[in-house]
């Protein structure tokens, strides 16, 4: 016995057989490292999966909002067919509105079956005039909703939903096409 009371008795390696550290098998211990290890591991992969999602996101939000081009002198509302021109938006504070309402339109997409309504079209026209962004507006206030824009040719994710007040300040001054 030593000091402390406990065996004397080795084994060939010259530890004492029935003291195992902390009373565990070795492949106790080995068990416990690896689980330790894997919940490590684990922790890191959602720390990064959760910081690249997070770095990502500002870009998937700008897919998602209004495809505003940089410059913008005027934005024409026209018939359905793009032959009348039934408002024009030309003044800077005006078309800061115009940007600003369409700037934090949601995106959603069209409903089976779609409920028909007023067609016009919205032209975001350069300084130029010569080249247009083109886009349909459907007005479905009188089915009792706001509005849809979307271009001409919309992928599925490509349309955005408009409250029934910025249908209408889009479009009231216009009679409908």
């Amino acid at each position: 016995m030593d000091r402390n009371g406990r065996s004397m008795e080795t084994d060939r390696s010259g530890r004492n057989p029935r003291h195992r550290p902390y009373g565990q098998s070795s492949f106790a211990r080995t068990a416990g490292y690896v689980c330790l290890g894997l919940a490590v591991l684990t922790a890191m992969g959602m720390v990064f999966f959760f910081l690249m999602v997070r770095e990502h996101e500002e870009d998937r939000e700008r897919e998602r909002l209004f495809p505003w081009p940089e410059r913008v002198a005027s934005v024409r509302v026209l018939n359905s067919d793009g032959t009348e021109r039934l408002r024009e938006f030309r003044d800077a504070g005006q078309l800061e509105e115009v940007k600003k309402r369409l700037g934090i339109i949601p995106r959603t997409y069209f409903e089976e079956p779609e409920p028909s309504g007023t067609l016009y079209r919205i032209e975001l026209l350069g300084d130029d005039e010569r080249e247009a962004v083109v886009f349909l507006l459907s007005d479905l206030r009188e089915s009792g909703g706001g509005g849809k824009i979307y271009p001409p040719n919309p992928e599925k994710n490509e349309v955005w939903k408009l409250s029934p007040d910025t249908v209408g300040y889009l479009v009231d001054a216009a009679e409908p096409a």
